[in-house]
C-alpha cells in the first residue's frame, strides 16, 4: 500500500510491528539466514526510510548487504535492489 492514498494508515500499521520485524531481522542474521536477512534487511529498510529513519534503514540495507557478501552470489538482483536502496 505504500506511495498510494492509504499510505499513512499502511505505515502505521507497519510502525506498530516495527519491534517485531527488528527482531525478526536481528533472528534472521544470527541464525545465518543469509537470504532472509537480505530481504527482510530489504523490507525493513523501505519502511523506514518512509517513516522518516533514515539512518535506521541505513543500518537495515546494510545488515541486508553484508549478509549476502561473499556468502550469496545467487542473489544478485536482491544484492542490487540492497545498494539502490542504500544509496537513497
Amino acid at each position: 500500500q505504500l506511495r498510494t492514498g492509504a499510505e499513512a494508515k499502511a505505515l502505521t500499521a507497519c510502525l506498530a510491528q516495527h519491534d517485531n520485524a527488528r527482531a525478526a531481522l536481528r533472528f534472521a542474521a544470527q541464525t545465518a539466514d543469509w537470504e532472509l536477512t537480505a530481504r527482510l534487511g530489504l523490507a525493513s529498510g523501505r519502511i523506514l526510510h518512509r517513516l522518516g529513519q533514515f539512518q535506521e534503514a541505513a543500518q537495515a540495507f546494510q545488515t541486508g548487504l553484508d549478509a549476502l557478501s561473499d556468502k550469496n552470489r545467487e542473489n544478485q538482483s536482491l544484492r542490487a535492489a540492497l545498494i539502490l536502496e542504500r544509496a537513497n
